[in-house]
């Protein structure tokens, strides 16, 4: 999804949560393979780079947007962060994730396997997301169980690639990860 234009493929809400959980696995076992392997320590760092991006409400006083921002949040960053660093899906992305059948996709050791250890967190930042509830859902959405979720503009500056450049963000989820995730080497990767 880039710029309102969905590539081509498919845009099944389900499929979606599949492949996320699948990523997630094969990053486990790749972690396995590299340990096996005597990767890390003076050997080498292993770890996974992730795109995190904050995300905040257009209106702190609107319940409706903040639950969009909310889940917004748990599927750019936390469905990724939390099994991976904390061997577990968030409860929240979970109840919203429901409908589309993430619970029985993890299989007994799955959430082991993903979380083993990492060395290292690599971020990749590029913009924030200012998250808006629109009246009616947005389907096809990229944001699977938040189909009303509409990013709003800040009129900041933008890339060529329209990426509104907001550098107190890369900031501000620095801090969230120190904060939410303490003990985790990180390394700005983009």
């Amino acid at each position: 999804y880039a710029g309102g234009q969905h590539a081509p493929g498919r845009t099944e809400p389900r499929a979606a949560v599949a492949a996320v959980h699948h990523l997630l696995l094969a990053h486990g076992l790749g972690v396995q393979v590299l340990r096996d392997a005597g990767v890390g320590g003076d050997t080498g760092s292993v770890g996974i780079t992730l795109n995190l991006l904050p995300v905040s409400p257009a209106d702190h006083a609107s319940a409706a947007d903040v639950d969009v921002a909310r889940r917004v949040d748990g599927l750019q960053n936390r469905i990724w962060l939390d099994p991976v660093l904390r061997g577990r899906y968030p409860d929240d992305v979970l109840e919203d994730l429901a409908p589309y059948g993430l619970r029985a996709l993890v299989q007994d050791g799955d959430l082991e396997t993903i979380g083993a250890p990492i060395d290292v967190l690599g971020v990749n930042y590029y913009f924030t997301f200012t998250m808006r509830a629109a009246e009616q859902p947005r389907l096809p959405s990229e944001w699977v169980g938040a189909e009303t979720a509409t990013d709003t503009p800040e009129g900041l500056p933008v890339t060529a690639m329209g990426w509104e450049v907001e550098p107190s963000g890369l900031r501000d989820m620095l801090l969230r990860l120190h904060d939410e995730y303490p003990g985790t080497p990180l390394v700005v990767t983009e």
